[in-house]
């Protein structure tokens, strides 16, 4: 059910105004929050350890790409035009895709136990720069949001408002 609320919201905006730069940096969140979700999804039902690390991989592969599409929103949002020079977006994906290489490797989880318990993965040395990234990126979303908030008027309040509270709930 939130699969399909998320791409039907994420493609209606999107197909609203395509070339709208909040649109598809909103369909970008979108598609990330959606393949994230189905990662988590899977991950909790395999059993099999040599299956589960690559779910678990997959997890935190897709959650540094939601973790960057949240960013690029928070920067993006209102405008209709991108607003980031191409020297900093750039930067910030080089950054995110190499890290989201590193969560597929055995630096991020070299293995995970699977008991009666449940299952216990076993992280390596690149899960700090996993964490510290996310981290980061949520961070500086919030931060970005909550100036943009204090700075705006009117109908842009407003919108930040809603904006702002909607991607709030999702980190709960």
């Amino acid at each position: 059910l939130v699969v399909a609320a998320a791409g039907t919201l994420g493609f209606s905006i999107y197909f609203s105004d395509r070339g709208n730069a909040t649109a598809r940096t909103f369909l970008f969140f979108s598609v990330m929050s959606i393949l994230w979700g189905v990662a988590n999804f899977i991950s909790v039902r395999v059993t099999d350890p040599a299956q589960l690390i690559w779910y678990i991989r997959f997890v935190i592969f897709f959650a540094t790409w939601y973790a960057f599409s949240f960013l690029l929103l928070s920067w993006q949002f209102p405008h209709k035009d991108f607003v980031l020079s191409r020297v900093v977006f750039y930067s910030f994906l080089c950054w995110s895709a190499a890290i989201s290489v590193v969560t597929l490797t055995p630096l991020a989880f070299q293995s995970v136990s699977v008991d009666s318990f449940g299952a216990t993965p076993h992280a390596g040395p690149g899960i700090i720069l996993f964490g510290l990234t996310v981290f980061t990126y949520i961070g500086m979303s919030i931060t970005i949001l909550l100036r943009k908030l204090v700075k705006s008027s009117g109908v842009e309040r407003r919108q930040l408002e809603f904006v702002f509270t909607g991607m709030s709930v999702t980190l709960l």
